[in-house]
């Protein structure tokens, strides 16, 4: 916990800046990332001199929304550290203090009522610190989680969220029971604590966090809309915005006048975190990425197949002559490897060849009707370009010709291959 500024002798009471998820003890609450030398639109500085008297905090900790960013503690774990850290300063026990919360810190302090409140028999320094909490600020806080947050766990194996991310999960059981309590809490002790809530209306580049819904508590306090998005709501532009004006107003109210003494401005630390960077599951999470994402490309990749020199009709015509000839070996020699493994081996080729063709007699001509347009991998086909070819022919022993049909096909390997050839048992005129 980190002191902005100090009463000296004796404060009028403490405000308490706490974070949230992928926050900072500067950065969420000012529009500059100058830190550590705060700029001018770092609020938590303009209370500690709107109100005299006031002793101001802000509580850093490490909140990674995912473990590729950090590893983070689980809810009720950060909220048993930070307590703490609260605990272990005299000053919040012995004057009036209030919280100011940013979305995942709202949890957190809930959280940390309810243990003072668990605690408060048997531990004096829970009992002093309990009582002397009087006003909390909920600023944007998911009190029954995030849709984003189911999002991440949706997607837990890419997104990775950290242990505290997982804890923000929408209609999360343990955080319905830390709502449900908080309000049996703020309900006994109504006539000392007070609150005061905020909530965003507008969306972040990555959607809306924070639902209406979720924002609201249940408490007695009527939750306020703010023309501002998860991120911006914490950081207001002047004191004039309404969320400053409100907050200011909020800890004002009630307060004993000012005690003789001097405000002492803090100088702030850079802020640095122990973080583990899991290395090995890092490495192993990124090899099975990768593997799955190649996996995945070369499957669904679209293929690309080289439209071969030679001309489909001058190929086509060489075919034929062939079957002309009745060269059926140097004609199957043409064929594509998938058509010649549809078809089943060479003699059945040239027994079906020669029973089509032997009633019709010898070729007399051949004339060129036309080609489709070339395709690529049709639907019902081996990937490939095709092509067809398709002429009237007339036989020795018909005076009517016969629509004939060469399909060619280039795979992998460019070149043209015949994949059919059809003749049509119906006669044309010619």
């Amino acid at each position: 916990m980190i002191k902005i500024s100090g009463w000296v002798p004796t404060p009028r009471a403490n405000v308490v800046f706490v974070h949230g998820l992928m926050g900072d003890a500067y950065a969420t609450w000012s529009r500059s990332d100058s830190f550590p030398s705060p700029d001018a639109t770092f609020w938590p500085a303009w209370l500690s001199t709107d109100i005299p008297g006031l002793q101001v905090f802000t509580v850093s900790y490490d909140a990674p929304a995912s473990n590729w960013l950090g590893t983070s503690m689980a809810l009720q774990d950060r909220a048993v550290n930070v307590l703490q850290v609260l605990l272990a300063d005299e000053t919040l026990r012995k004057s009036p203090t209030f919280l100011i919360c940013h979305s995942l810190g709202g949890l957190l302090i809930k959280q940390i009522l309810l243990l003072l409140k668990e605690q408060e028999e048997r531990n004096p320094k829970a009992r002093d610190l309990l009582a002397s909490i009087k006003k909390i600020v909920f600023v944007a806080t998911p009190h029954t989680g995030s849709r984003k947050a189911t999002l991440l766990g949706q997607l837990s194996f890419l997104a990775w969220p950290s242990a505290i991310a997982r804890s923000l999960v929408a209609n999360d059981p343990a955080l319905r029971q830390i709502n449900v309590s908080y309000r049996d809490l703020a309900d006994d002790r109504r006539a000392v604590l007070s609150h005061l809530i905020f909530y965003e209306t507008q969306e972040t580049f990555f959607g809306g966090i924070v639902d209406e819904a979720s924002s609201d508590p249940g408490l007695q306090a009527r939750p306020i809309p703010i023309d501002a998005n998860h991120i911006t709501i914490a950081k207001p532009t002047d004191r004039g915005a309404q969320l400053y004006v409100g907050t200011r107003d909020f800890v004002l109210e009630g307060l004993p006048p000012p005690s003789e003494g001097h405000c002492v401005p803090s100088d702030l630390p850079v802020i640095s975190h122990e973080r583990s960077w899991n290395l090995i599951p890092k490495v192993a999470r990124l090899a099975v990425m990768i593997a799955m994402a190649t996996t995945a490309y070369f499957y669904f990749k679209p293929e690309h197949f080289i439209r071969p020199k030679e001309d489909p009709q001058e190929f086509a015509r060489s075919y034929l002559a062939l079957v002309d000839r009745g060269d059926f070996q140097n004609a199957w020699d043409l064929w594509d490897p998938l058509a010649k493994e549809a078809l089943g081996s060479y003699e059945k080729y040239r027994q079906l060849a020669e029973n089509n063709l032997r009633p019709l007699g010898a070729m007399m001509t051949r004339g060129f009707v036309g080609a489709p347009a070339e395709l690529v991998s049709p639907s019902g086909y081996p990937h490939g370009l095709y092509d067809g070819v398709t002429y009237r022919t007339r036989f020795a022993t018909a005076n009517e010709c016969r629509a004939e049909v060469v399909m060619l096909r280039s795979g992998r390997v460019p070149g043209w291959h015949v994949f059919g050839h059809q003749l049509s048992p119906i006669a044309i005129p010619c």
